[in-house]
């Protein structure tokens, strides 16, 4: 059985056994609209495999699944969205045919503190972290980092759309690798279909700037896809696939990606009478 197919089928077991504790207590629109804010008001665990085409001189693949919980933490009028993104690395040899790397990559972990609002138009601010816990030098930096991260949103009717920002500083790590300051943004755009009962039009792509380089610094990729929420009497999962090409390609960026996430999701909590 082809790799992929296996891969696919493994998150959506885990996703279903662990979006078994949910309720559902809200529309299919705000459901849909919760996983992919990076606000988000409840927890939920998403699955992301990017499949990365066209890298290096033999046009490898690339393989990178994030696991990333989102938990977040009520302060009165204040919100703590943590986000970690846990990556799995299939790390190919560039300059070669044949030859790759399996492992842990490095965790990155946003905090956004958001206020509590009913209005359209929210914001969120906090730290970023990088942690070298990768398992392999072809795999991680070996740099400790950190930065700002901002998040601005319109949350309106059928659409969520907003921008994502953070850079990353090298602070600590090993003198003989290169630092890091990394700027990525993650415009999205997600509109939920009327009359679908669950279909998400979506594009989240991941435009990065390497400041550490003086050519081909930026890598601005172009597309999106769609998503569709699944219930099961007490229980929901969100899938999407989306396919990126990149415009402008920095200098270890693939041709093109194919991006397949799974979310379980997790109902607010009821609030007391």
């Amino acid at each position: 059985m082809n790799s992929h197919i296996v891969r696919f089928i493994v998150l959506i077991l885990i996703l279903v056994f662990f979006s078994g504790f949910a309720r559902q207590i809200e529309s299919i629109a705000d459901i849909e609209k919760a996983a992919q804010n990076p606000l988000a008001d409840r927890i939920f665990l998403g699955v992301q495999s990017y499949t990365n085409f066209g890298l290096g001189p033999y046009n490898r693949v690339q393989e990178i699944l994030n696991v990333q919980p989102v938990i977040p933490f009520d302060f009165g009028n204040w919100n703590l969205t943590t986000r970690w993104v846990i990556p799995f690395v299939f790390q190919p040899e560039l300059t070669s045919e044949s030859g790759r790397d399996f492992g842990l990559g490095d965790l990155k972990t946003f905090f956004f503190f958001n206020v509590h609002t009913a209005r359209s138009i929210r914001s969120g601010f906090g730290p970023v972290f990088l942690i070298p816990t990768a398992t392999d030098n072809s795999i991680g930096a070996d740099k400790w980092a950190l930065g700002p991260a901002v998040v601005v949103e319109i949350n309106s009717r059928q659409w969520l759309v907003g921008l994502r920002v953070d850079n990353l500083w090298t602070f600590a790590g090993d003198d003989d690798r290169e630092d890091l300051n990394i700027l990525t943004m993650q415009p999205f755009i997600n509109f939920v279909v009327p009359g679908t009962d669950g279909l998400l039009l979506t594009s989240t792509p991941v435009i990065t700037a390497n400041w550490e380089t003086s050519t081909n610094r930026w890598t601005v990729p172009l597309g999106g896809g769609a998503g569709y929420l699944i219930r099961v009497k007490e229980f929901s999962f969100l899938g999407t696939v989306q396919g990126f090409w990149n415009a402008l390609r920095g200098e270890l960026s693939p041709d093109w990606t194919m991006q397949i996430t799974l979310q379980a999701i997790f109902p607010k909590k009821r609030q007391p009478d």
